[in-house]
């Protein structure tokens, strides 16, 4: 901008102010954006991923501002509805745990082509910061480092319930596409300053070791900018246990992660979005418990959307998460004899669980005690423990499960 003549700086900014494409507009439809229009009138809702793309128009704004022969006014009414809808965003869209409402497929495009880059826009060209108060912001981020696993390969890869053109269970798609990259080169510009240690790790364990990491710029120049002005130089990456802890939750959408923590090959991630936030347009494919790690990949329940009605996490990455009759408890103590033990009960009917895939380490049973339906899952190298009822209790191994009609004891 500096370089270029004041005549053509002045035509540049007009060509942007006055831009309109009345032969597209979205999906081919002639809706005649303008500017004004995606900052006003932006289409769709907050629970479709069209939403963020939009916000894009926010960068242009800011680049405008100030800029000699634009239309003050009009840019001034364009950043004021775009920060009411960036906040729409992330409370009708995307939870406080990083959960969006169409699933992390379509969540890519939602987050990386506009609302990402402008959350950060907003804190350096206004001074207004909304990544350290609201955590929706930086947990379009960080739920990454909860959920992502290294692969057979060592790529990094996240339970994903509905594999679509959206994405996949890779982190980094490898189309390259404008929506598939930046979490890394954006994403550190975007999450506060604590927790940039434990991104770094992931990239460093989970990206770099890899040919993904390259797809987080690739094609598009400006995110090696980014990446050249955000990455943390100087600051030595730290195990995300120490900086997140081994649990997160949304309590928008009800999903719920227990992790038991960032090691390598034995990592195990267990996800239960239990369905009670904002639809969109796209299913994210649940609500469901999915359990992934040790090489398995599997749903383990199934249930109508419901609401929490009791969480409780514990340091060590186990928990119980209950709601609409059915209860989930993860424990990582190992003491029913496997590293790993996932348990779902309810009076109500468990239905079919999904076939485990790539490993030989999980075991799934099913069993009754008293009233109460239970399903087991145990994971490890070694034989699995039994599973017997005895009464109205579980045993498995030498731990005792029981469900006292709204959550998973475990004695």
């Amino acid at each position: 901008y500096d370089g270029w003549p004041e005549e053509f700086r002045r035509k540049a900014a007009l060509e942007l102010q006055n831009w309109n494409d009345a032969q597209s507009g979205e999906w081919g439809k002639a809706e005649g954006n303008t500017l004004k229009a995606l900052c006003l009138t932006p289409h769709q809702m907050p629970a479709c991923n069209h939403w963020g793309s939009q916000l894009g128009a926010g960068l242009v704004v800011l680049a405008l501002l100030g800029d000699p022969g634009t239309d003050g006014a009009l840019l001034q009414s364009c950043l004021a509805a775009v920060e009411k809808n960036m906040v729409r965003g992330v409370t009708a869209g995307y939870g406080d745990g990083g959960f969006y409402s169409e699933g992390p497929g379509p969540a890519h495009m939602m987050s990386n082509p506009g609302l990402v880059p402008l959350v950060q826009a907003f804190k350096v060209a206004l001074g207004k910061d909304g990544i350290t108060p609201r955590p929706n912001f930086s947990w379009m981020t960080l739920h990454w480092v909860m959920e992502v696993l290294p692969d057979a390969k060592g790529q990094p890869v996240y339970p994903c319930r509905k594999p679509s053109s959206y994405g996949n269970e890779r982190m980094l798609d490898g189309n390259g596409g404008f929506s598939h990259g930046g979490w890394f080169s954006q994403g550190f510009g975007a999450i506060p300053d604590e927790t940039k240690p434990a991104l770094l790790w992931l990239y460093n364990h989970y990206a770099a070791a890899t040919d993904q990491s390259r797809r987080d710029t690739a094609n598009y120049p400006h995110r090696a900018i980014l990446a050249l002005v955000n990455w943390p130089i100087g600051i030595a990456e730290k195990n995300p246990a120490d900086v997140l802890g081994r649990t997160s939750v949304d309590r928008v959408h009800g999903w719920y992660v227990f992790r038991n923590g960032w090691q390598g090959a034995d990592d195990v991630v267990v996800s239960a979005w239990l369905g009670s936030g904002p639809k969109g347009n796209i299913s994210a494919g649940g609500p469901d418990l999915l359990v992934w790690g040790m090489g398995e990949r599997v749903r383990l329940a199934g249930f109508p959307p419901c609401q929490t009605s009791y969480y409780k996490a514990e340091k060590d990455g186990s928990g119980v998460v209950s709601g609409g009759g059915y209860s989930i408890a993860v424990d990582y103590s190992g003491k029913s004899g496997a590293p790993v033990l996932v348990a779902v009960a309810s009076e109500k009917e468990l239905g079919k669980y999904g076939d485990k895939t790539g490993g030989a380490t999980a075991r799934v049973a099913d069993a009754k005690a008293g009233k109460t339906n239970f399903r087991v899952l145990t994971m490890g190298r070694g034989a699995a423990p039994e599973v017997k009822a005895e009464g109205d209790k579980l045993r498995v191994g030498a731990r005792t499960l029981s469900f006292d009609g709204q959550k998973v004891v475990l004695d």
